[in-house]
């Protein structure tokens, strides 16, 4: 893969720093409401009422305890489905995918908002609809996903020199 910059040398593509909630959270980029702040890992703590800082296995277990508990309790991450929402329509429209694979911390989501959330994206999107509806979907690799995307990175330049 090229790492591609833009003025001044940064990266192009920081998806996580677009604005999905003007005047939300302020975010350690200096901006507020940008999509990672409002979606992120944080974020979802929040939503649930756990301490920010809570450990990744105290959210997953709260998240399968909202995933069981039905309507009322998937209402607590109604704001974030639509911050996740909001944000993946503008990805879409810019990348045109036809599958968003949804990794990490995400994989644990209860699939009944996976599904709403992909609802959305594909009422919103023109993209999405043009490339008969993206498909939203949460990744069987789970939190190991960044792990192999990472060994994949330092395989490829190995394999580049050869």
């Amino acid at each position: 893969g090229v790492s591609m910059r833009g003025a001044g040398g940064h990266h192009i593509g920081e998806v996580g720093h677009m604005v999905v909630r003007p005047g939300g959270r302020r975010c350690y980029c200096g901006s507020y409401g940008c999509w990672e702040t409002e979606v992120g890992e944080r974020a979802l703590c929040r939503a649930l009422g756990l301490d920010e800082d809570s450990p990744m296995g105290t959210i997953v277990a709260e998240l399968r305890t909202v995933t069981a508990g039905g309507d009322e309790a998937l209402a607590r991450l109604d704001e974030f489905a639509e911050w996740l929402a909001l944000g993946l329509g503008n990805v879409v429209n810019l990348l045109c995918p036809q599958l968003v694979v949804l990794g990490d911390l995400f994989t644990a989501l209860p699939p009944v908002l996976v599904e709403r959330v992909e609802r959305v994206v594909r009422q919103r999107s023109l993209v999405s609809r043009a490339v008969g509806g993206t498909r939203v979907v949460t990744s069987s690799l789970g939190s190991d996903a960044k792990l192999l995307g990472a060994a994949e990175l330092a395989f490829e330049t190995v394999l580049a020199d050869w």
